[in-house]
């Protein structure tokens, strides 16, 4: 018995065209996505301190994402860059428009390699960033202006002017602020962002010798709290999985988040490093 040929309509065959030439059109631009975001960056050679105009990473000290692999064992999570999967049509670059997560860093790449900067504009290129010294988080490859990681407080309608994929709520169920991206150009007098919330601060781990170490250089790859200097909360890691183009990463806020000792927890502990932490065996 022979089977009738299936013969399908011009509209059909149109449909069926377009929707193969969009799917290859978007293969290209994720694949030209991971190009830009994952560009190899050479770090510069170990220093004992952390130092202005240098790229770094900021890495989550005491998570492990990578235990459970013989390859990929003691991998340091670092904060990195993410782009939303409705933007990829729109945008393929680094931009004010991404969103910030901690994903495992195999190696350094355009995506999880930050400069410090100097908070008051002046140039300190090459000198030592020092303990409650007010500094800007700028992202090494971004095109056009300036791009820096900020978080703002809730505005007067109790709104958050940071729009992330997922918010992450406390144990008292009030939502965390968010930690995003914004434009040079979109801080300062008479912006709708005012250039305070672009400004960060280190603090010694331990409570007891923050004011004894105010004003000395901070160390690299030496665990520290990295504060919002505007809202005084700190920059956190979250418990929350987001799935995204560069698979399964974790949520980042600023949160205040402390022990029955009055110490921070693990999730808000970071390290300013010049690469991978290799553990002494």
């Amino acid at each position: 018995m022979e089977i009738p040929e299936t013969k399908y309509s011009c509209n059909v065959r149109i449909g069926n065209w377009y929707e193969d030439l969009c799917l290859e059109e978007m293969m290209q631009k994720i694949k030209l996505v991971k190009e830009n975001f994952c560009r190899d960056v050479e770090l510069s050679a170990y220093s004992p301190i952390v130092n202005f105009g240098i790229p770094l990473q900021l890495l989550a000290s005491t998570m492990k994402t990578c235990n459970n692999s013989k390859t990929l064992d003691n991998i340091q999570p670092a904060l990195s860059i993410n782009i939303n999967p409705k933007l990829i049509n729109k945008q393929q670059n680094i931009g004010d428009k991404c969103e910030l997560t901690v994903a495992s860093s195999l190696k350094p790449c355009t995506r999880n390699s930050f400069v410090i900067e100097s908070a008051d504009n002046y140039d300190r290129s090459n000198k030592p960033l020092l303990y409650n010294q007010d500094f800007k988080i700028r992202c090494c490859f971004a095109e056009g202006q300036p791009l820096y990681v900020y978080s703002v407080s809730k505005s007067v309608n109790l709104d958050f002017l940071i729009n992330n994929t997922v918010d992450t709520y406390n144990y008292r169920g009030e939502r965390n602020l968010p930690v995003g991206l914004i434009l040079d150009k979109n801080t300062g007098p008479g912006k709708l962002i005012p250039d305070g919330y672009t400004k960060w601060k280190c603090l010694h781990v331990d409570p007891s010798k923050r004011l004894r170490t105010e004003g000395t250089p901070v160390p690299s790859n030496t665990p520290v709290l990295i504060v919002h200097s505007a809202t005084n909360r700190s920059l956190a890691v979250e418990n929350v999985i987001i799935s995204t183009l560069f698979g399964a990463e974790y949520a980042v806020s600023v949160q205040v988040d402390h022990n029955l000792n009055h110490r921070q927890r693990d999730n808000n502990i970071w390290i300013l490093g010049y690469g991978q932490i290799k553990e002494e065996s």
